[in-house]
């Protein structure tokens, strides 16, 4: 037994409790009341108030027990103000502190204990309200809050506070619905008091349930039953069952409701716990419906069940252990060498390495998947999995157990998996190939322009300048496309709805691919077969990226022949239709099914891919565009005679709309583009301006500064967002008329720079600077401060245009400033 040891703070402690003047005074019908709570909601024998006195504990309160007062080096409860919080002994002669004290190995046969120390005003723990019980029993974390709640009521009894108040403040912060019903005379069976939870409960507003029969709150079946255990309390029996309560909605829920007869102001009432079971039932039903599903998964889902007898040699399987295989059940069963003569050969030497090691005794399972053959003489995969469930004298198996599990959808999944992994692998080839590509000629020929053997003559040198330009340009498609794809698959890819010429669209993109069909050796063609919309209701940005996505795979697939693009009007369905058609290599049926699925990487021939070039995103882009515009893609091809790919986009509501007679977009085609002069990026576009660069590369400060001092302006250069504000705080950015910051930046980034500068209260323009282009990487820009946002890299002209117009925004931005403060 171990004795209990003194708190730190003993001497504070006993000095509290003499204090309080309590220790053997006479027992106080507030306390009293208290315990027979205690042992009513907990249901136990014994509760008490003790005092833990200098060398001993005194009950102040005492329910269940004759004694007043036990010796403290064998009391409970000097361990419990040892402790912050509840001390719980589930069972008293399983604990080494315990076993052998004589309050459990004697009268009164202690074996649960719980006890919450009560402390003084002063908070030192001075005793405990503890419950017992003569027998092992749980107490779980709902008992531990209403221990502590009726713990802190005696505490406030200490401090002679509002009693009643206190009751119901507790009673009130119970998990569980109470209610306090009238056991005699007129208030019999009328609820006199109930708390918060069982107004929420049944779905009312909190003291209307007050003078109401109790019988209101019950289903007719649970109501009859009111009566009888109004008699059964009064004989003094503590009343557990479960019913069904009605909510203010009129549905019903399930209640487990437990129920004694106590006196309350001198007075007998029923002091009831109703606690809402519905979880719980609903657990119990989901697992009942868990079985059912498992009966039928087991049943559906051809799971043979199989019981070997290694004695006998036979194995007595289930209905579905056939069934699976084709075959007729018998209730004979198998031999046991069944398993190895309906193996597959190849699978056969790995069944008996599983099998053996079990056989011998050596293993108490096996685990084997291998393919079984079935009554039409085909192959069934399986899952074989098997549990020793008998054993001989000598250790080896004379019974097993186990399932036969049909894995042949399984198998073929993985396969399909498989093959998705190589088609992604040679996509990735494929895409290495098509970045690694342009990138040998850009890296090849600047190495060449900057070597003593660049060329001297200004064809060969713009013919080099115009090699590395154009590979750049087709790294930068494929990044396009990539960020194409990762919108899509993240489902933040958008289209507008504006006005849009179709025909016009069509006819820029045959204009722009004339000269590659044309050095290819191929007609490029323009069809109007019927009236077209002038305008229809569309995205023109995404609908020309799909048509020319179309033209150029037409092109690139043909060798010698044309390309013909077709445009239809179908008025009933709302529809625009552009046909491109080429006679190209074509593709086989397989093919032509594995590019319709339009997956992301999914190509019809990776050696195609080798031969003619592309990344394989184009037609993913391209279908799920056509989806968001309204329509669809559809493919159709024979191999050795060419391709033709339906593009169909709705037009939303023309019926104002004037239709063009065939003939017009060939005559688009005949008409030159208008002549322009002079461009915004000119040498005089930023005259006189100061702009301030914050970019941290080199590289893009010589490049982006050169661009700027080229259109006039002058640039002042910092490197981090850091430098930005030291620049601010110098003064040196009142004559800076712009700001074009880099929003990737090490000290301080741009987003950050940003914010800095607005709340310090700069209101110059800021142009964002990213190479960031995924969907909401604009709108965190302008979130920050900024008021325009370009990706890398650069371009000159959109450079400048957004310099002027930032320019010209802050100029009227402080027009209007002036004009209001002239006004006020």
């Amino acid at each position: 037994m171990l004795k209990p040891a003194l708190p730190e703070d003993e001497a504070l402690r006993q000095q509290a409790l003499d204090g309080l003047a309590l220790v053997d005074t006479l027992p106080e019908a507030r306390f009293d009341r208290l315990t027979r709570l205690a042992a009513s909601v907990f249901d136990v024998p014994i509760a008490l108030i003790s005092l833990v006195d200098q060398d001993r504990q005194w009950f102040k309160s005492c329910q269940g027990l004759d004694v007043r007062e036990t010796p403290r080096d064998i009391s409970f409860c000097g361990h419990a103000i040892l402790e912050d919080r509840c001390l719980v002994v589930e069972d008293a002669a399983g604990d080494p502190r315990f076993a052998d004290n004589p309050l459990v190995t004697g009268e009164p046969r202690l074996r649960f204990y719980a006890g919450r120390p009560i402390t003084a005003p002063g908070g030192q723990r001075i005793g405990t309200l503890c419950v017992i019980d003569r027998r092992p029993r749980r107490f779980e974390a709902r008992d531990r809050l209403l221990l502590d709640q009726l713990a802190a009521l005696v505490e406030h009894e200490l401090c002679n506070r509002d009693r009643d108040r206190l009751h119901r403040d507790i009673l009130d912060a119970a998990p569980d619905a109470v209610f306090m019903v009238g056991a005699e005379g007129a208030e019999e069976g009328k609820i006199l008091w109930a708390n918060a939870m069982a107004h929420a409960m049944h779905g009312v507003p909190e003291g209307s349930l007050i003078g109401q029969p109790i019988t209101t709150l019950n289903e007719a079946e649970t109501a009859a039953m009111v009566p009888e255990r109004l008699d059964r309390l009064r004989a003094g029996e503590i009343v557990r069952f479960t019913g069904h309560h009605l909510h203010a909605d009129g549905s019903s829920f399930p209640v487990e409701v437990s129920a004694r007869r106590v006196l309350f102001e001198g007075r007998p009432v029923v002091l009831g716990f109703d606690r809402d079971i519905s979880a719980q039932q609903a657990q119990r039903e989901s697992l009942q419906r868990a079985e059912q599903r498992l009966t039928l998964a087991m049943e559906g889902g051809r799971i043979g069940l199989w019981d070997a007898d290694l004695d006998s040699r036979r194995v007595y399987c289930s209905e579905t252990y056939f069934s699976m295989r084709g075959e007729r059940p018998s209730k004979e069963g198998v031999a046991v060498d069944y398993a190895y003569q309906s193996c597959h050969p190849d699978d056969l030497q790995r069944l008996r390495a599983d099998a053996e090691p079990v056989l011998r005794g050596q293993a108490d399972r096996f685990v084997n998947e291998r393919r079984t053959r079935t009554a039409d003489g085909g192959w069934l995969w399986i899952r074989d999995v098997a549990t020793v469930v008998e054993r001989r004298t000598d250790g080896t198996p004379r019974r097993l157990v186990g399932v036969n599990i049909d894995i042949q959808a399984m198998r073929e999944v993985m396969e399909q998996a498989a093959a998705a992994s190589q088609a992604k692998s040679e996509f990735l080839a494929n895409m290495s190939h098509e970045i690694r590509t342009p990138m040998t000629a850009i890296l090849g020929y600047t190495e060449l322009l900057d070597g003593d053997e660049a060329p001297e003559d200004p064809r060969e040198l713009r013919a080099a300048i115009g090699t590395i330009q154009r590979n750049a340009r087709h790294l930068l498609a494929v990044i396009n496309d990539i960020l194409d794809v990762s919108k899509i698959e993240a489902g933040c890819m958008s289209v507008e709805c504006i006005d849009t010429e179709p025909l016009a669209i069509v006819a820029d993109v045959v204009s722009l691919m004339q000269p590659a069909a044309r050095e290819r050796g191929l007609e490029l063609t323009l069809l109007q077969q019927t009236p077209v919309p002038a305008v229809i209701r569309s995205d023109p940005t995404r609908l020309r990226q799909v048509v020319l996505n179309l033209v150029s795979n037409a092109v690139k697939f043909t060798d010698e022949g044309g390309v013909r693009l077709e445009v239809v009007h179908d008025p009933g369905r709302a529809c625009l239709q552009v046909r491109v058609s080429d006679t190209g290599i074509g593709m086989t049926a397989e093919q032509c099914e594995r590019i319709s699925r339009f997956e992301v990487f999914s190509q019809g021939d990776a050696s195609m891919a080798r031969r003619f070039g592309g990344t394989g995103l184009g037609l993913r882009i391209s279908s799920a565009l056509a989806a968001m515009l309204g329509g669809g893609l559809e493919i159709s091809s024979q191999p050795g005679e060419g391709t033709t790919v339906s593009l169909e986009v709705a037009t939303g509501a023309i019926d104002w709309v004037a239709l063009l007679e065939p003939g017009v977009a060939v005559s688009r085609l005949q008409t030159p583009p208008p002549v322009t002069t002079g461009t915004v990026a000119g040498e005089a576009a930023l005259r006189g301006v100061r702009i301030l660069l914050a970019e941290d590369g080199a590289d893009n400060q010589r490049l982006i500064g050169h661009h700027l001092r080229r259109a006039g302006a002058q640039v002042l250069v910092a490197a981090n967002g850091q430098e930005v504000l030291e620049l601010l705080d110098a003064g040196e950015l009142a004559t800076v008329s712009l700001i074009v910051m880099d929003m990737q930046m090490p000290e301080l980034d741009g987003y950050g720079a940003t914010r800095a500068l607005r709340a310090r209260g700069c209101r110059l323009p800021v142009i964002a600077l990213t190479a960031h282009a995924m969907s909401g990487d604009r709108e965190k820009c302008l979130e920050a401060g900024c008021d325009d946002y370009m990706t890398k890299p650069v371009d000159r002209a959109r450079l400048i245009e957004a310099c002027r117009s930032g320019l010209e925004y802050a100029a009227l931005r402080r027009i209007a400033v002036s004009t209001n403060r002239l006004r006020e």
